[in-house]
């Protein structure tokens, strides 16, 4: 039996689907480390003011 052979087996079986949440759980975390280490400083900076 080959190794593909083995993986097609084991998807036929009764695998359980994950929840949505934890589908969705890493984009979410993705973009809240963006929003705190990329886009919020940017905001800060557009809001001092130039001296």
């Amino acid at each position: 039996m080959s190794f593909i052979h083995l993986l097609q087996a084991g998807a036929e079986g009764n695998a359980a689907q994950p929840s949505i949440l934890m589908t969705i759980a890493p984009f979410v975390i993705i973009l809240g480390i963006f929003y705190l280490f990329i886009i919020r400083p940017q905001i800060k900076n557009r809001k001092k003011p130039k001296k």
